[in-house]
């Protein structure tokens, strides 16, 4: 004769949030490796158009159809070093000087660049805690993630908007729930908000990607957050969306 029954449930939500994002790190790590060793053949390539295209002009006269093309050619060179520097960001393969910075300070330092970058439509508030302890950081990666953030939110806002810095100070520690890619320690924790429509769920696990851009073709080249992920990783940090 059956006079109970007991039944025992277990919580797996979090070891498999755990799981996707140790496959998504995973993953991450494999397109790195294949974009650097993209990047630095494109790079040796870069070079030799670069190098000979400088002599050409040396010897090209002033005003002429010839110098004309060979300045589009170096400008088109110059643009291409400039995405393999993102892929070479991305990769975490870009040579890093990190020093002891105040990040508050060179958030303000770069605040006229930044707002250059939003445009006049979109205001921009920076918010520092109060006592924020020293970061070992590259002075100017730094720039080239708030810089990237910006154009970002920039573009998701087409008729204006807010875009909100914010430094703080966090803490991971060993006993508590330790986010992939974070070491138990303290953090300062940069953040980046704006007030456009947001990112749809669809897209959240691929914006870090290369070349991936749900903008329309012509309007970016997909490696803005990508340069993030990378230079933040470089920095032993990690990236949060939300």
């Amino acid at each position: 004769m059956i006079i109970g029954s007991l039944v025992c449930y277990e919580d797996i939500e979090r070891r498999k949030q755990a799981e996707e994002q140790l496959r998504y790190s995973h993953k991450m790590e494999a397109v790195g490796q294949l974009s650097a060793g993209i990047a630095h053949d494109f790079n040796n390539i870069l070079t030799i158009i670069g190098g000979h295209t400088g002599l050409l002009l040396g010897r090209a006269a002033e005003d002429s159809k010839e110098k004309r093309a060979l300045d589009q050619i170096a400008d088109a060179s110059d643009r291409a070093a400039e995405l393999t520097s993102k892929l070479l960001a991305f990769s975490r393969k870009q040579s890093v000087t990190v020093r002891p910075i105040n990040l508050g300070r060179v958030v303000e330092d770069f605040a006229p660049v930044i707002r250059s970058a939003l445009g006049e439509t979109v205001a921009m508030r920076i918010e520092v805690g109060e006592g924020l302890p020293h970061a070992m950081a590259d002075v100017g990666m730094i720039g080239q993630v708030l810089t990237n953030l910006a154009v970002n939110s920039r573009d998701a806002m087409p008729k204006g908007g807010e875009f909100v810095v914010r430094l703080s100070s966090r803490s991971v520690l060993a006993d508590g729930e330790v986010p992939v890619g974070a070491r138990p320690g303290n953090y300062l924790c940069l953040e980046a908000e704006d007030t456009g429509e947001g990112i749809a769920a669809e897209f959240r696990d691929r914006i870090f990607e290369p070349f991936f851009s749900t903008k329309a073709a012509g309007k970016g080249t997909g490696l803005g957050l990508a340069s993030v992920f990378g230079i933040v990783q470089q920095h032993e940090g990690w990236v949060e969306v939300d």
